[in-house]
């Protein structure tokens, strides 16, 4: 397979990496080889983490060697090099935004030349794509937001962000879980909690889905959002 390095990661990890670009059909290919890998059940192979573009294979050296996990990986990157399978899974988020609660809205769409309410509708025409979770239990990362709305990050990341945030990090959306640090711009928020605690964590949006955000009344936000809209 074209465009696929292979290297060691630590003492206990192989790193596998495809293209150079943070695009849905790279982190298709990501999601793929994890399930399908996963599904082998390769002895040794403890653990795997996936990113936009790399996946990361931790295993044990007194089990299996580098090389011969290597060997395993590339085969089957040559047998299922045209096997890779789409979730077009779309999962709605009711979302309000408005200046009133969301602190970063204004200079947002200021920075864009754009009126608020402008601003809102470019960002929730287009459902946004999952490519991964990072951070903390539950933020998600999604990509495919327009290039009209990519915003730098702030200087100095707040303190201490509200769960449910929704925020701007450059070309990437994040979505808070958990009340925590961020330096993402915060122009909405979801009442939605995106995880569970249990014996497993329990996650409502998947790698690989789709999110489209459903817009909702301030009302209605407050009725369902449980928490404290605090920034620090």
């Amino acid at each position: 397979m074209s465009q696929v390095d292979i290297k060691e990661f630590g003492d206990s990890g192989i790193l596998i990496r495809f293209e150079e670009k943070i695009l849905v059909e790279t982190n298709l290919k990501v999601h793929s080889l994890l399930n399908s890998l996963s599904k082998e059940k390769i002895k040794g192979v403890k653990e795997f983490i996936p990113s936009y573009r790399s996946l990361l294979v931790v295993y044990n050296p007194l089990e299996i060697s580098f090389l011969d996990l290597k060997e395993m990986i590339l085969n089957f990157l040559n047998k299922k090099e045209k096997i890779f399978i789409k979730r077009k899974r779309i999962i709605e988020i009711p979302a309000y935004f408005g200046s009133d609660l969301a602190p970063d809205l204004v200079f947002v769409s200021k920075y864009h030349n754009l009126k608020e309410e402008e601003f809102i509708k470019i960002l929730i025409k287009s459902p946004y794509f999952a490519y991964m979770y990072g951070f903390l239990p539950g933020f998600i990362y999604l990509g495919g937001l327009p290039k009209i709305l990519h915003t730098p990050r702030l200087e100095s990341p707040r303190v201490l962000i509200p769960k449910g945030s929704i925020g701007i990090g450059g070309e990437q959306l994040g979505i808070y879980s958990l009340p925590s640090p961020g330096g993402f711009r915060i122009i909405g928020f979801t009442y939605l909690d995106l995880f569970e605690l249990s014996e497993n964590l329990k996650v409502k949006i998947k790698e690989g889905d789709f999110v489209k955000f459903k817009r909702v009344s301030r009302d209605d936000f407050l009725k369902n959002y449980i928490g404290v809209i605090k920034f620090l």
